[in-house]
């Protein structure tokens, strides 16, 4: 299979299809996650200008629903969440240096009160 007929056929799909249990990792966007809940859950690159979106910052109530979504991501986990965020010197300053997310606090805040282990890394 090439790697365009491989995308083509993972476009079909629905993010629920053919879910299999056993030993395998799910990559899924935090839209498709929804619903859905894992053992572990990996969130990555939790940057301001990523995750929130830079859109959701510049616009009026965005912030709100990035931190719906995060909310949402961090929920899927049943036991252990890690939020992954880039240091500094491992960026790109073309791109422009991002500070880690604002959710990632929150998230620890959150811990406190659920069953979830919450750690962030870069």
């Amino acid at each position: 299979m090439t790697v365009e007929e491989a995308l083509h056929w993972y476009a079909l799909l629905d993010s629920q299809d053919d879910i299999i249990d056993g030993d395998h990792v799910t990559l899924l966007t935090v839209h498709a996650a929804k619903g859905l809940e894992w053992p572990a859950v990996i969130v990555a690159d939790m940057q301001e200008g990523t995750f929130p979106s830079s859109r959701s910052i510049r616009e009026e109530g965005g912030i709100n629903e990035e931190r719906r979504l995060a909310y949402v991501a961090i929920t899927r986990a049943k036991e252990r969440v890690l939020l992954h965020y880039r240091r500094p010197q491992d960026q790109n300053p073309g791109w422009g240096i991002k500070d880690r997310s604002r959710f990632i606090g929150e998230a620890l805040a959150m811990e406190a009160s659920t069953d979830v282990s919450v750690n962030a890394t870069c």
